[in-house]
């Protein structure tokens, strides 16, 4: 395997397991500097890929009142939608 294809291994298994990057690297003994490189590096190009993609984000019903609403998350990147009221 790749290294490239094991740093995502890697990088999907903290998502996962909700681990830091120190105590990964303890783990995979990559150093915990290089796995952030790696998810930040990883996170830049798949932004690159989806720079003309759009998508239409609808809460659930029961998520409407939330101020912060998780919008998606993957092995590499996280995004979060902010959502301000407004009255018309």
């Amino acid at each position: 395997m790749d290294r490239r294809a094991t740093i995502r291994r890697w990088l999907a298994l903290r998502e996962r397991e909700g681990l830091t990057n120190a105590q990964l690297a303890a783990r995979s003994g990559v150093n915990a500097s290089t796995l952030a490189h790696w998810a930040w590096r990883l996170c830049r190009e798949s932004r690159r890929r989806s720079d003309d993609a759009f998508v239409e984000l609808v809460p659930a019903a029961d998520d409407v009142g939330l101020p912060h609403h998780r919008v998606a998350r993957t092995a590499a990147c996280k995004c979060t939608l902010r959502i301000r009221r407004t009255r018309h």
